[in-house]
């Protein structure tokens, strides 16, 4: 049974379709990439799903998560999904330490004692890269630089075990290294529970390859091509995917490029 069906979403925002007749399908276990350029339509997908429209749109369509259908118009979050976006400062609440953060989450997702949580707090943010996890479980978010809040709030969704994560640019403002372990956090978070499922939204096609099995591709608003990533990273057919290709190939030969003239 899929975990969430999407049917028809389309949005409307000051009279221009911003998405036009969004249909897919996500099954538990299953890592599914929303790739696309800026302003195709990525991140107002992702609200839509968690009840979140932009002031002055208008949707259509509906969802079926876990076997429960919810209006596209809804502005209710459907339980048991989190998400991680790109603003950091915003979802961490300024007044409140990071560690006591993760154990509010932690608690209201089970862990049966506040030592439990904090310990299971400390232990998520050394998965998502932190060589001192007490160090900053000790801080203030207005206390932390933008990387290592948005390494706090990946934590703290990991944190709520939710059966869907969406993940909206989650690792734009992280280095390499970070990234790496980011990504094999997001991948443990599936893979060692099978009911859960992760919609990862980039425009970083190589972070998508590293990580999810599968791809959506969209291009203003619309789904143009669909399948295994694998597949469409070889074997592109649409022309907008073809050229999103092309120009992923382009950067990673220029990225190579600098690093031997600067090697040299």
């Amino acid at each position: 049974m899929a975990l969430l069906t999407v049917d028809n979403l389309t949005l409307t925002l000051n009279g221009l379709i911003k998405l036009n007749d969004i249909s897919f399908t996500q099954h538990p276990g299953e890592r599914v990439a929303l790739l696309g350029a800026s302003g195709s339509g990525k991140s107002l997908t992702a609200r839509a799903l968690l009840g979140l429209p932009l002031a002055g749109s208008t949707m259509s369509g509906t969802f079926h998560y876990a076997g429960q259908e919810r209006v596209a118009s809804s502005t209710v979050q459907p339980p048991h999904i989190a998400a991680i976006f790109q603003d950091s400062s915003a979802a961490l609440h300024p007044l409140i330490g990071v560690g006591k953060q993760l154990v509010l989450a932690l608690r209201a997702n089970g862990a049966p004692s506040a030592r439990t949580a904090w310990e299971a707090g400390i232990a998520l943010l050394a998965t998502v890269g932190f060589s001192q996890p007490e160090h900053i479980a000790h801080h203030y978010p207005g206390e932390l630089s933008g990387g290592q809040r948005q390494r706090v709030c990946i934590a703290l969704a990991l944190a709520s075990q939710s059966a869907l994560l969406i993940a909206d640019e989650p690792t734009t403002a992280l280095d390499v290294i970070t990234q790496a372990q980011v990504l094999q956090a997001l991948k443990t978070y599936t893979s060692h529970a099978p009911e859960r499922a992760l919609l990862f939204i980039t425009h970083d096609i190589a972070v998508a390859a590293a990580l999810c099995q599968r791809a959506l591709i969209l291009s203003e608003g619309k789904i143009v091509e669909q399948g295994a990533i694998d597949a469409l990273v070889r074997h592109p057919q649409h022309p907008y995917t073809v050229a999103l290709m092309a120009a992923a190939r382009q950067q990673r030969h220029q990225i190579s490029q600098n690093a031997l003239a600067l090697a040299g």
